[in-house]
């Protein structure tokens, strides 16, 4: 067992027990045989109090308000959460296909392989560096709407998008003092 900080996007998250986990991002399966098809993954799923999260990290996003003044802003806006919402779709999908034994990957800790999840919680986890306050809300909302159904089949349990002083408090990131 070894603490481990994984840097992405300008944020130190850790220290996570290496036991509890899962780097997709860095996995042989991710960079040999899907990322080359096009498939998108979260950095990473992390087993933490109780729950299993699956942790995407962004430098920012568009500003929401500001986009509803022209088309190209809207579908920027559009594609961001499009391609957001892929890499949790794939990244559950990729975990579940592990589970099954469709795939392969010696980097999934046992204690995530071997664990019973039926009633663990799974929460899908936005962290924004440099968030617009008053978004934050609002991007929560609309991944939820969007992946309402992967998460109805999946029983995932929240979708949450927070700032990065949010993930500091919640023990995500670890603090540079």
């Amino acid at each position: 067992m070894e603490d481990i900080i994984i840097e992405e996007s300008g944020m130190k998250f850790g220290k996570f027990d290496s036991d509890h986990l899962f780097h997709i991002e860095k996995c042989d399966l991710y960079q040999k045989a899907l990322n080359p098809k096009g498939v998108a993954v979260t950095e990473f799923a992390v087993l933490q109090r109780g729950k299993l999260l699956f942790i995407e990290a962004k430098t920012a996003t568009p500003n929401y308000s500001a986009c509803t003044d022209s088309e190209e802003k809207m579908k920027k806006y559009e594609e961001y959460i499009t391609s957001i919402a892929a890499k949790f779709r794939d990244s559950i999908d990729i975990y579940a296909s592990i589970l099954l034994k469709r795939n392969n990957c010696d980097q999934l800790p046992e204690a995530i392989a071997e664990k019973d999840f039926s009633s663990l919680p799974i929460v899908f986890v936005l962290v924004i560096k440099n968030a617009y306050p008053d978004s934050l809300i609002h991007y929560t909302d609309k991944f939820r709407k969007v992946l309402a159904p992967m998460m109805k089949i999946w029983k995932v349990h929240d979708m949450i998008v927070i700032s990065e002083e949010q993930a500091k408090r919640k023990g995500l990131i670890v603090s540079d003092t």
